[in-house]
């Protein structure tokens, strides 16, 4: 509920009784997270490891850590910890997949993210995650399919119209659309992106770059049609001038 000190205190009344109380120290430490005092955190999870070192809690906050101190590397060691201690965590996995997709480590997130998907099938984020595993090695078809999974399970979820978005835009080919279809199904979706996130689009926010993007795809499409008409209609026409000669 957000009541962070509140849960601190009571997290140190429990250890009031029992200093050796480990899930009374995840939530201090927890607490001390969302107050972004990072130190103390990291203080007790320190103390609660010392303790008991196999307990996923631990792991997974320290992730979260990490992160916040902008050191990826360690955050996914503590994550794929967490998920080595508890197998059926899918938040863990989740984490630990997200990571490999920002750090372009698609191998690693493909597998990483079904099994994530696997363990919490409801979850519209691991199912985007896992869209943009597959975009990441090529998979455009399966890409498309969780994204729109995503969606389903979350109507109206923009980040799931963006990267569908990128998926279209970005995609040599897709199966059943020809490059103009493609270009117009991403302005679909990065329009869409952009209702549900006006009062929230930054100045430098990408989407209309990519938006103008594919309208110039859709114009040098176009423009090379044309040309593949006339020089066709050339090739046609040119037996019979030559005949005439």
């Amino acid at each position: 509920r957000g009541q962070y000190e509140v849960a601190i205190q009571t997290a140190r009344q429990a250890l009031r009784r029992d200093e050796k109380h480990v899930p009374a120290m995840v939530v201090l430490a927890k607490g001390y997270y969302h107050l972004r005092k990072y130190e103390l955190a990291s203080a007790v999870l320190d103390i609660a490891a010392g303790i008991d070192d196999a307990v996923a809690d631990i792991h997974y906050l320290r992730g979260f850590l990490f992160l916040a101190q902008e050191a990826n590397p360690a955050a996914i060691a503590s994550f794929r910890r967490a998920t080595e201690i508890e197998p059926n965590r899918a938040d863990a996995w989740n984490s630990l997949g997200a990571l490999y997709v920002q750090a372009k480590n698609y191998r690693e997130a493909v597998p990483t993210m079904e099994k994530a998907v696997a363990l919490d099938p409801s979850s519209a984020g691991a199912h985007l995650n896992l869209g943009s595993a597959y975009r990441g090695v090529g998979e455009t078809v399966k890409a498309e399919s969780a994204y729109r999974r995503a969606l389903e399970i979350r109507r109206g979820y923009p980040d799931a119209h963006f990267n569908l978005g990128i998926l279209y835009l970005d995609a040599p080919e897709f199966p059943g659309l020809d490059p103009v279809s493609r270009f117009n199904a991403s302005i679909e979706q990065f329009t869409r992106y952009k209702e549900r996130q006006s009062y929230r689009l930054a100045k430098d926010d990408p989407v209309d770059g990519y938006l103008e993007e594919a309208r110039k795809g859709i114009e040098r499409e176009r423009k090379r049609q044309e040309r593949d008409r006339k020089r066709a209609q050339g090739e046609q026409a040119a037996p019979g001038a030559k005949g005439k000669k």
